[in-house]
């Protein structure tokens, strides 16, 4: 399987990437809004989040929500030199 673009929404998952394959990946913000900031982890959001199911759901309703509408801009910014990657 290949891909001409990888995304990592996360910096958590920006550091698995390159940890196992040496590539780091764009962050969706970057690509889809041209902001280079990491869509944060439930944990930031709902500091009880293994507790509170229902908050937990709700953060990711939100974050698939927000996804879902940024979409469209991730085109826009596809060849911005902004999403360069460090092979």
């Amino acid at each position: 399987m290949s891909a001409d673009l990888a995304i990592a929404v996360d910096t958590g998952q920006q550091t698995r990437v390159h940890a196992q394959f040496g590539v780091t990946l764009p962050r969706f913000n970057q690509v889809a809004c041209g902001r280079n900031e990491p869509v944060p982890d439930v944990c930031d959001v709902v500091p009880d989040w293994r507790n509170n199911a229902e908050a937990s759901r709700a953060d990711g309703h939100a974050v698939m929500d927000r996804i879902f509408a940024n979409v469209p801009g991730s085109v826009a910014h596809l060849s911005d030199s902004a999403i360069t990657e460090d092979r």
